[in-house]
């Protein structure tokens, strides 16, 4: 995961996946104690993984590589 904040916080251009998608493949420590989770709405709201790709909602790596380069050239070496 990356955050970038280079302006204002911009809703619109915020990305989201669900958190407890199985195709996530995230075995949360949770699991293991039969615990409960506690998600926000705009969380609990957001879509799937698969949901996001059809969607195209997801950045590309290869544009947030670029965006970071831009923002940061220090950072670089990227795989790609």
């Amino acid at each position: 995961m990356l955050y970038l904040c280079s302006t204002q916080y911009a809703p619109g251009r915020e990305h989201a996946v669900h958190a407890l998608d199985p195709d996530l493949g995230i075995t949360w420590p949770l699991d293991d104690l039969g615990g409960d989770f506690v998600l926000s709405a705009k969380d609990a709201a957001a879509p799937s993984l698969a949901q996001a790709l059809r969607d195209g909602a997801l950045p590309k790596y290869d544009d947030c590589a670029s965006h970071t380069a831009w923002l940061r050239p220090e950072a670089l070496p990227f795989p790609s």
